[in-house]
């Protein structure tokens, strides 16, 4: 039974797919197949995982691994559960059927539930990118599902080199906006002080790159030292006196530069207030600067 459940047919590949199933492969898994819409498509990712039979449409081939991987965009889950399920039928019995969005739970998979697949879902907090190799080692894999699914998603995120955070229902959308957080918002954030940069004079290059070098350094300090060393460096009274001019100064870009700025110093003083690593009166001059 062991066996079968490293065998690992992908419906679907994407960023998401190809990642996963390269890096299992790599980790001893048999990739046994990978169906996308588009038979050059299959072919492609299939060569790029190094492993696995290639097909142009959705086949009931998928059922002879253990474990099916569904990395389809969200808005096609339900039609390829659906497909899946009059496929195969009573075969589904045993099998275990993960899928990798992050809009839907294990309840989009009820179809092939219903004819005995173990169902959940798996989601790394990881940047999946084209260029770049994902990476996976260390970090938190949501898994959520019954108790098969689960365990093999989890022997998924530990042979990926990451590590499980079970979820209960409801737990997803937290999960994914902590991602979104980090993962998109930080981004945007260093592509609006990008543009503050240049507008002053400094090159695109010469602002990204100080931007990172700036973002690092942050990082580099919060890890060695803890949120307090930079937070004393960036929100001391100095810092909060001046907030009132810097949105000001920002009301010339588009409204969402300040409401963000604004938005964004008042949940740092939060933060640092209930860590008691800013006292309150700070904290409460701060606020009356904002309007």
């Amino acid at each position: 039974m062991t066996t079968l459940k490293m065998t690992l047919a992908v419906v679907g590949t994407g960023r998401a797919g190809t990642a996963l199933a390269k890096g299992l492969r790599e980790a001893g898994w048999l990739i046994t197949s990978v169906a996308t819409p588009s038979l050059r498509t299959a072919r492609q990712t299939v060569a790029a995982i190094g492993g696995g039979r290639a097909y142009g449409i959705l086949t009931r081939l998928v059922l002879e691994a253990g474990t099916i991987l569904i990395c389809t965009p969200d808005i096609a889950i339900p039609d390829v559960t659906r497909r899946l399920a009059e496929m195969g039928g009573e075969e589904w019995s045993g099998k275990v059927v993960l899928h990798t969005s992050g809009a839907f739970d294990r309840h989009a998979l009820d179809r092939l539930e219903a004819l005995g697949a173990a169902t959940g879902s798996v989601y790394p907090l990881c940047i999946l990118s084209r260029k770049a190799k994902p990476q996976f080692h260390g970090m938190p894999f949501a898994v959520e599902g019954d108790a098969v699914a689960t365990r093999v998603a989890g022997r998924m995120a530990r042979d990926l080199g990451g590590f499980v955070l079970q979820l209960e229902t409801g737990e997803r959308a937290a999960y994914l906006a902590a991602a979104t957080l980090v993962r998109t918002h930080v981004l945007a954030l260093v592509e609006s002080a990008a543009k503050i940069l240049t507008d002053l004079g400094l090159s695109r290059r010469q602002a990204t790159k100080s931007l990172s070098e700036l973002v690092q350094q942050m990082l580099q300090m919060q890890q060695r030292y803890g949120a307090r060393e930079v937070w004393d460096g960036v929100l001391d009274d100095g810092a909060l006196h001046t907030t009132a001019q810097e949105v000001r100064a920002l009301r010339r870009y588009p409204a969402e530069y300040a409401n963000a700025y604004a938005a964004l110093q008042r949940l740092a003083e939060r933060i640092a207030v209930s860590r008691a690593e800013l006292n309150s009166s700070s904290a409460q001059r701060g606020r009356r600067r904002y309007n």
